[in-house]
């Protein structure tokens, strides 16, 4: 066999199309290169008999759809799954506070924590009174 790295190009043949055969089919029309991936349950797939273990077995999708959002920025990205945390305490119902050192340092942070709907912040003793004050003037 020829190494890949000396075939010439013409010899090579460029993927045109995707193929699903595992859980989840990827779902072209709804891929934003460089932004979003969409993957749609395959109605198709037949799991192992096998119970799943690990990497092996049988895998059963519970999900109908899964969404792969690039967030190129860390702290966007932290924001973004703070932000649906926050959204899915609050569908369900449920409380949800935050502890740490961002709030208390950064009172901005503490600001988008309060204007997204966070149930409680914890604040390092020295900055509650000029935290609580900033967070009073909405």
């Amino acid at each position: 066999r020829e190494p890949l790295n000396s075939m010439k190009p013409q010899t090579m043949t460029p993927v045109t199309e995707t193929v699903g055969s595992g859980p989840y089919k990827f779902a072209k029309d709804e891929w934003k290169p460089g932004s979003e991936v969409v993957y749609l349950k395959n109605a198709d797939y037949v799991p192992r008999p096998e119970p799943a273990s690990g990497m092996a077995g049988g895998k059963i999708p519970k999900l109908d759809r899964v969404e792969w959002v690039y967030l190129p920025d860390s702290s966007i990205a932290v924001q973004a799954l703070i932000r649906m945390a926050i959204a899915a305490c609050k569908k369900q119902g449920k409380y949800i506070g935050i502890c740490g050192q961002g709030p208390s340092d950064h009172p901005d942070f503490a600001r988008w924590l309060l204007d997204e709907g966070i149930s409680s912040i914890s604040l390092n003793p020295d900055s509650v009174i000029a935290t609580w004050k900033q967070l009073a003037h909405r």
